[in-house]
């Protein structure tokens, strides 16, 4: 028999493992039962039966899951999933941008990359009902000039349904955080802003001709016109 001295000690589990063990199986649990926003979770003590733990254990794992964006608690009603925040992406990027990790030109980089291949993307498969929705969107930019707030909400709405109409959920998720992230520089150029009006109708134009080389084109025009405006490199 070995000597009670020798033997090896048993490693206590750190809670934040826990935690993250838990969450981990809500996460699956919420993906292989594809729950949808608005559906309620089990109780507390369904939960903690069926994880086997305490309700310390699975609480701290729900408020990781609803730092996520994924549950949302209602007070007297339980805890329901909801639909993933998008301020999160943004706010994340901006903590970067406040602590010098990235750069103001380093963000408008990645939206010419990226905005440039959801353009051809959306001229290439977008459904025409699709792109009447970027052309709706279009003009209503035209309509809310000469309302600065308006015409920059305006832009802001074009640049997302293109990138809605592309098919690529993720794209569309990151031109919007991105979008709010140049906010400020956008409008601080607004008054510069005039050949973007006749950029934004060749766009247009090209994406409901469903031309997209010719879209990629009037894309990288648009981003290359504010590189000239704003001074960063985009």
């Amino acid at each position: 028999m070995m000597n009670p001295r020798h033997r090896t000690a048993i490693r206590r589990i750190p809670n934040t493992q826990l935690t993250k063990l838990v969450s981990d199986e809500l996460i699956r649990y919420i993906k292989e039962n594809r729950l949808r926003p608005g559906d309620r979770f089990p109780t507390e003590d369904q939960l903690c039966e069926q994880l086997g733990v305490s309700r310390t254990a699975l609480r701290e794992a729900m408020k990781r899951l609803e730092a996520l964006g994924l549950v949302e608690a209602a007070p007297g009603r339980g805890r329901f999933i909801t639909s993933p925040d998008l301020s999160h992406i943004s706010s994340s990027i901006s903590s970067l941008l406040l602590l010098g990790e990235c750069s103001l030109s380093e963000v408008m980089e990645i939206r010419t990359v990226l905005e440039t291949a959801l353009a051809q993307l959306t001229a290439s498969r977008a459904t025409d009902e699709q792109l009447n929705g970027v052309q709706a969107a279009h003009l209503r930019i035209k309509e809310a000039q000469p309302d600065k707030d308006q015409a920059l909400e305006a832009t802001k709405d074009f640049h997302i349904a293109i990138a809605k109409a592309s098919g690529n959920r993720l794209g569309e998720i990151l031109v919007a955080a991105t979008m709010h992230l140049t906010a400020e520089l956008r409008r601080s150029h607004w008054a510069q802003d005039v050949d973007h009006h006749q950029l934004h109708q060749d766009l247009c134009d090209a994406l409901l001709r469903k031309d997209p080389e010719a879209a990629l084109k009037a894309m990288s025009e648009h981003f290359d016109a504010t590189d000239r405006l704003t001074g960063e490199a985009a």
